[in-house]
Parts: structure tokens; sequence; C-alpha cells
């Protein structure tokens, strides 16, 4: 079961909600070098960035930078 989403509440619970929002979009662009490309990665190329980061970043997260829903992701992680 997922765990409910919490509203923070106080200022520096937003930075850090922020803070990790950010990290893991970098994180996300830096992985395959995607920034410095000239065509957009395709969701198969997206799947394979999450499925490296996942174990730092939650990945209720990264699906939804990138939106790419839960099904998607994992119908593209069984065809690699």
């Amino acid at each position: 079961a997922r765990l409910k989403k919490k509203e923070p509440k106080t200022e520096l619970e937003k930075l850090q909600v922020e803070n990790l929002h950010l990290r893991t979009e970098n994180a996300l662009l830096k992985n395959e070098g995607f920034s410095r490309g000239t065509e957009s990665p395709s969701t198969v190329q997206w799947a394979k960035a999450i499925d490296k980061l996942r174990s730092e970043y939650p990945l209720d997260l990264l699906l939804r930078l990138r939106k790419i829903t839960r099904s998607v992701f994992y119908y593209h992680l069984k065809r690699l």
C-alpha cells in the first residue's frame, strides 16, 4: 500500500520538498545526458533512467516528473 501524501506544514518542510523535486529532476536529466541531446528522449530511455535512479529517489516522484504512468514504466522495464 502506498503512503498518503502529507502536506508540508512549515516553511522548512516546503523547502525540503522543493529541494527533493529539484535534485530528482536534475539527476534524471544528468543520468543519460539528456540535457545535451538534440532530440527528445523516448519513453524507453526515460524508463531506463528512472530504473537506475529509483533506489535513490521516490519512484512516484520520478514518474510524476516525467509524466509516465506506473503501468507504462513497468511495461517498458519488462521489455528491456
